[in-house]
């Protein structure tokens, strides 16, 4: 399985919902890092066209209550900057993210997510996460089905780690959720995969 930590430790089945599998496993840091595995019913240009749309993330993302670009650096390299509201007494954090796609031989599509944190001012209303790291991996089945793989870890920066930990089940069954619902609208049908290509 595709990995971009250095991590060895050994993926436990946390648990099943919905035909998304989720796992995780320790990291250094004492945070865990989540795997969730998912199929939808449409085809991976439908997929890929809800990714590249960032002023939708906040309608189908765990958490995420802004998006905006940063910088468009090619059509398949960009840093967007988000919102995320945390739970009371907690401050919001925010994240700047560099994402990269990349076509691979067999027609999947990796793209890959890191924290950018000087790549934008910080804001006084906001603690910044300073340390990010994940991947989501698309492949096609078949014409209408899609494997979708999304991988990620990330220290919220001064959040204890039992508490975060607590939560980090929540967020990527909440994300697959909204997903599965927001690949199905009429906007994301018959998406031009050209930009892939350049």
């Amino acid at each position: 399985m595709t990995s971009f930590t250095s991590n060895t430790s050994t993926w436990e089945k946390a648990y099943e919902y919905e035909s998304t599998r989720i796992y995780t496993r320790s990291t250094e840091s004492g945070i865990k890092e989540f795997k969730a595995i998912t199929t939808v019913d449409v085809n991976i240009g439908s997929v890929l066209a809800v990714m590249r749309d960032y002023k939708a993330h906040p309608d189908w993302m765990r958490a995420i209550d802004k998006c905006q670009m940063v910088q468009q650096v090619t059509s398949k390299t960009r840093y967007l900057y988000y919102t995320i509201d945390m739970p009371w007494p907690l401050w919001d954090r925010d994240l700047v993210s560099k994402s990269t796609f990349y076509l691979k031989d067999d027609k999947s599509v990796l793209m890959k997510m890191e924290a950018a944190p000087t790549k934008k001012s910080t804001s006084e209303n906001h603690v910044r996460m300073k340390s990010a790291k994940g991947y989501w991996l698309v492949t096609p089945i078949s014409e209408n089905k899609t494997k979708i793989i999304y991988q990620y870890k990330a220290d919220p920066n001064g959040i204890s780690k039992t508490l975060v930990n607590m939560f980090l089940l929540e967020a990527p069954k909440a994300t697959f959720v909204g997903l599965k619902n927001q690949v199905k609208l009429a906007k994301y049908k018959d998406a031009d995969l050209k930009w892939l290509e350049n």
